[in-house]
């Protein structure tokens, strides 16, 4: 059936994280002054990581955003505290918008359909709140909800709750979850009780017996939408 309720997952799906983490990271290692080959890439293994524990509830978002820099600056053997890195690097990331290609036309295309959407995302506030302002996405959004502000992240079907709240969504089978993680969004989209889109434009492999929707452009999305 076509969905009425749209909720979006905002990085490396509507923006372009990677680009943006490593734009805050050099920014972190030209106050570092400590040559760094390989770094950005040690940042990412070591971030990803650490997301992944915290979707597990293993740690804190707080201890989060001070661990990656403490162990990326040990790794370096840089003598930089932590806590500024990662002041740093939050401030970097959130004036770093880089919006995708088809985010701008396909949130339109769902306002023009008067679709109620979305945004639930992972990630802290001061981030997230700004790429949004700077993106010109805003306007289109119906509700945004951001782990940080709510206490819990995906996989965490709360999340998800609060976003149909937003939207005034009652029935959950008119709901569709879009986004690129299957360790947080498409398990958010199971746990929560509702449809998932997982968006793959780089063709990772499908897991077998997957009981989601996969596309490959944001595009194609929109066929699966009420018109």
């Amino acid at each position: 059936m076509p969905f009425s309720y749209v909720l979006l997952d905002a990085d490396n799906t509507l923006f372009n994280f990677d680009l943006a983490e490593r734009h805050a990271v050099s920014m972190v290692l030209e106050r570092c002054g400590v040559p760094a080959p390989g770094a950005q890439e040690r940042f990412s293994v070591i971030n990803k990581g650490l997301w992944l524990r915290l979707e597990k509830d293993e740690i804190a978002p707080e201890e989060l955003r001070i661990l990656r820099f403490r162990l990326l600056l040990q790794e370096l053997g840089s003598s930089m505290d932590p806590r500024d890195a990662a002041a740093i690097f939050l401030k970097g990331l959130s004036e770093s918008c880089f919006v995708l290609p088809r985010s701008l036309g396909v949130l339109q295309a769902l306002r023009r359909r008067r679709v109620p959407t979305a945004i639930v995302t992972n990630g802290f506030s001061v981030v997230q709140r700004r790429r949004l302002a700077l993106s010109g996405l805003a306007p289109y959004l119906d509700a945004v909800v951001i782990s940080e502000e709510a206490g819990v992240q995906k996989p965490d079907p709360a999340l998800v709750e609060l976003a149909l709240s937003g939207l005034g969504c009652k029935e959950k089978s008119q709901a569709v979850l879009v986004g690129d993680s299957l360790s947080s969004d498409m398990a958010a989209a199971r746990n929560a009780g509702i449809a998932g889109v997982w968006y793959n434009p780089r063709r990772q492999e499908r897991p077998k017996g997957a009981p989601f929707y996969e596309i490959t452009d944001l595009n194609t999305l929109l066929t699966l939408i009420r018109s």
